[in-house]
C-alpha cells in the first residue's frame, strides 16, 4: 500500500480545522440562549411590572457584587479548611478544586456527614456546623435581604403600574 504522507497531512489538517470550527460553533450555540435572555430583559422594560424584576437586579448589582467578594472569601476559606482537615482521607476534599465542589454540594444539601465524622468527629462537627451557620444561614439570608431591600425600594418607585 503506497501512502502519500503529504495527502495524509493535508487531510489531518482539514480534520483539525473542522474540529476547531465545531468547537467554536458549539460554544456559540451554548451562549446564544444567554443573549436571547438578555434581549428579553430589555423587552421587559416596556411593561412596568416586568421591568420591576430587571430594575431590581440592576439596582442590586453593586451590593450583590460586594457581597460576592465577601462570600467568595468565606467560601474559599471553608474549602481550604475542608481540604486541610479531610483531604488525606476523603477524595471529595483531596484537592482544593474538589473541596470547592464539595462545599457547593454541602450548600445544596447533598453531603455525607458520616464520612466526614469518620475522619475526625470533633473537626467534622465544628467545620460542618460553622459552615452551615455562617454560609447557609447568615450569608445566603444576607443575599436575600439585599435583594428584597432593593426590590422594596424599586417597587416603591413604581406606584401605579398596569398589569398584563
Amino acid at each position: 500500500l503506497d501512502v502519500d504522507n503529504g495527502a495524509v497531512g493535508d487531510l489531518m489538517s482539514k480534520f483539525k480545522d473542522t474540529a476547531s470550527s465545531f468547537h467554536s460553533l458549539k460554544a456559540f450555540a451554548a451562549l446564544y440562549p444567554l443573549i436571547i435572555m438578555l434581549r428579553l430583559f430589555k423587552a421587559f422594560s416596556a411593561q412596568p411590572r416586568l421591568a420591576l424584576v430587571t430594575r431590581t437586579l440592576a439596582s442590586a448589582a453593586s451590593d450583590v457584587g460586594h457581597f460576592g467578594i465577601v462570600f467568595v472569601a468565606i467560601f474559599t476559606t471553608y474549602a481550604v479548611m475542608g481540604c486541610a482537615l479531610f483531604g488525606r482521607e476523603l477524595v471529595e476534599f483531596s484537592t482544593v478544586g474538589r473541596a470547592f465542589a464539595t462545599c457547593f454540594r454541602v450548600l445544596m444539601g447533598d453531603f455525607d456527614f458520616d464520612l466526614m465524622r469518620e475522619v475526625g468527629r470533633t473537626f467534622a462537627i465544628l467545620w460542618f456546623a460553622t459552615f452551615m451557620c455562617l454560609v447557609l444561614l447568615v450569608m445566603l439570608n444576607m443575599l436575600l435581604a439585599i435583594i428584597m431591600d432593593t426590590y422594596t425600594n424599586v417597587k416603591s418607585q413604581v406606584t401605579s403600574s398596569e398589569t398584563l
